[in-house]
Parts: structure tokens; C-alpha cells; sequence
């Protein structure tokens, strides 16, 4: 049976700001809140760091897409596991062919509105409230009028998405 670990909560806190880069622009200073737990007993680590950002949309980038799509860039977390973007599509994209991202997944949910997106020669038709999932190396293209919010993991780079013709 495993001890019930009462370890000491917060022993230490520092604040730094970190330049974060994203696709080549150097974005706003983002604030990091630096924790750290030591714990007391052999089912723990001894030391845990967490990292918390508290990243407000001054700290977004905006951007437009031919075909109807425009929206705002968050930078990355610090240890470049997530992009978040809230995108607002009234159109297609992309105007011809297909997306594919070579590394990432992109986790798009619908705010409100409604999408048809095809995967891999799938159309998929999302709604408010539900999201896709797209993995990597997909062809995907998106169809409609939505306000979503995207998740890339690992963090997005522009160099690992690509346009396709077919």
C-alpha cells in the first residue's frame, strides 16, 4: 500500500520574463511564474519545477490567410509543446489543394458556426462545440463559416506546414 504523500506545497517562487520567438517575430516579453515543490517521501521526485504562462491576447499575433481566414497567433508555451490560435474562417482553406502539416497534430473545436473539413479524402462536418483532430502528414482543407480555436502539438512552425496541389 503507498503512503499518502503530504508534501511541503511552495517553497520557492521567482517571476522572470523570457522573449519568446515565434515563426521569426519577436513577440512581446511573457511572463513566467517559476514553482518549485520539494517533496518528502520516496514516491515523489525530489524536486518538481512546473512552469505556468499567463499569456493575455496582447501577447497574440494576428493574421490573415487567402480564402477567408484570418485570426490571432498565441505565442508557444516555453517548452514548445503548444500553439494555440483563435481562427475565424468565412470561406476555404486553402484556396487550392490541400494543407499538410509534417509534424504536428492540429486540433481544431468550433466555437460557433459550422465546418466541413476533409481529411485524407474525408469530409468530416463539425459543429459548435465539437472539434477534429488532424495528425500529422494529413492532406486536410477546411470549408465554412466558424470562429474555433486550434491546438498544434508540438508547437507550430510556419516551415513544418505545407501546401499541396493534386
Amino acid at each position: 500500500m503507498y503512503k499518502t504523500c503530504v508534501c511541503s506545497p511552495l517553497q520557492c517562487e521567482n517571476t522572470e520574463e523570457k522573449e519568446q520567438k515565434e515563426g521569426g517575430i519577436k513577440n512581446k516579453k511573457v511572463k513566467r511564474i517559476i514553482l518549485f515543490t520539494f517533496f518528502c517521501c520516496n514516491f515523489c521526485w525530489k524536486l518538481l519545477q512546473y512552469t505556468y504562462m499567463i499569456i493575455t491576447k496582447e501577447h497574440a499575433q494576428p493574421f490573415t490567410i487567402p480564402g477567408g481566414t484570418e485570426g490571432v497567433l498565441y505565442p508557444s508555451d516555453s517548452n514548445g509543446a503548444f500553439t494555440l490560435a483563435r481562427v475565424t474562417t468565412a470561406g476555404v482553406y486553402p484556396q487550392k489543394g490541400y494543407s499538410v502539416n509534417d509534424v504536428a497534430t492540429e486540433t481544431i473545436f468550433v466555437l460557433q458556426g459550422m465546418l466541413d473539413i476533409e481529411v485524407d479524402g474525408t469530409v468530416f462536418h463539425v459543429t459548435e462545440g465539437n472539434f477534429i483532430s488532424v495528425k500529422p502528414g494529413q492532406k486536410y482543407r477546411i470549408e465554412g463559416k466558424a470562429e474555433c480555436i486550434d491546438v498544434i502539438t508540438p508547437a507550430w512552425e510556419k516551415n513544418h506546414n505545407r501546401i499541396i496541389d493534386v
